[in-house]
């Protein structure tokens, strides 16, 4: 039940709703019970699903409700900063299929691999939970309880927020002025290195992927695998078959092989990205933000809503 404006500089003013559940939504709280012939939809995923870069009704979410129709359909959002793909899974059974949706779509970005399996410093990144992989077997490692640091007040206050999130000032400077110099992992400063990891990547996917689909089976849901593509190289032009096969883009391949392995719908959406570009030459992120911009969810939402119109994912009903 919070409300605010979400400042990056003097590019971005967006107005976040938190409902009653906690999740950034149009939706005041989520409802438990379904209303009979209405199709519910829930994407999971990290920042680029709660979404505090854009207005709360400009959300893939939103933007992919609007499409379908919201007197059949409605759509669930359920994003957390920072999570990665295991706790996409933790999300799922603890969260998400509490409220029975007809098909779960999970929206994943390129830092969401090595995550789930590297223990990050710090007090928030590594109370999700892990796994661990240890001569090809996978163990979970539950999340632990967040206990809230004796610097937080300090992170939490006016100061602190406007540098490090309005003037976009370096979190770790800041950091270092109050604390000294720690460095801690940080996500995505180059989304082609965290690619090098191809056999854990590949465990990781496989046994997520497998999980997964057996919650959404154990509820009668349908998953959907989204995969954010590489943008930075297609506004430079760089050639993705290279990508593919040695770049970011290669856990883009990982992702579309787990899929097919376990029987799951899968889209990649840098060929859309790459071709709309191509044609209308408009960015999908901000200039002080690579989150996706209201046009990048908006491509995003369509490419989602092509697929679900054109799959067996929907009842003839409702196709």
């Amino acid at each position: 039940n919070q409300h605010g404006t979400y400042r990056v500089k003097d590019e971005i003013a967006a107005v976040y709703s938190i409902n009653s559940d906690g999740w950034n939504s149009t939706y005041a709280s989520y409802n438990i019970d379904k209303v009979p012939g209405k199709f519910r939809i829930a994407i999971i995923g990290d920042s680029y699903i709660e979404a505090l870069s854009v207005n709360s009704d400009e959300s893939i979410a939103e933007k992919l409700e609007n499409t379908l129709g919201s007197d059949d359909f409605e759509v669930y959002r359920f994003g957390i900063s920072g999570a990665p793909m295991s706790q996409y899974l933790h999300m799922l059974r603890r969260e998400v299929i509490k409220y029975r949706p007809d098909l779960v779509i999970v929206v994943l970005v390129h830092n969401d691999f090595d995550e789930s399996y590297r223990f990050l410093k710090g007090s928030y990144g590594s109370n999700f939970m892990k796994i661990v992989i240890k001569d090809n077997n996978v163990s979970e490692v539950e999340p632990e309880e967040f206990i809230r640091p004796w610097y937080m007040p300090i992170r939490e206050s006016a100061t602190w927020r406007y540098l490090a999130y309005r003037q976009q000032v370096p979190y770790n400077r800041i950091k270092d002025i109050f604390l000294g110099n720690d460095a801690e992992y940080q996500a995505n400063i180059s989304i082609a290195s965290i690619a090098t990891e191809k056999d854990l990547n590949k465990i990781t996917t496989d046994y997520l992927f497998t999980e997964m689909k057996k919650a959404c089976d154990n509820i009668g849901s349908k998953l959907l695998i989204v995969m954010d593509g590489d943008r930075k190289s297609i506004y430079n032009k760089m050639d993705p078959n290279v990508l593919y096969n040695k770049g970011a883009l290669s856990l883009n391949l990982i992702a579309g092989e787990a899929s097919g392995k376990n029987g799951i719908d899968f889209i990649d959406l840098h060929p859309f990205f790459e071709a709309d570009y191509k044609e209308h030459r408009v960015k999908f992120d901000f200039k002080y933000d690579g989150h996706w911009n209201a046009y990048g969810h908006e491509i995003a939402a369509g490419v989602i809503y092509r697929h679900i119109k054109d799959s067996s994912i929907l009842p003839h009903s409702l196709n």
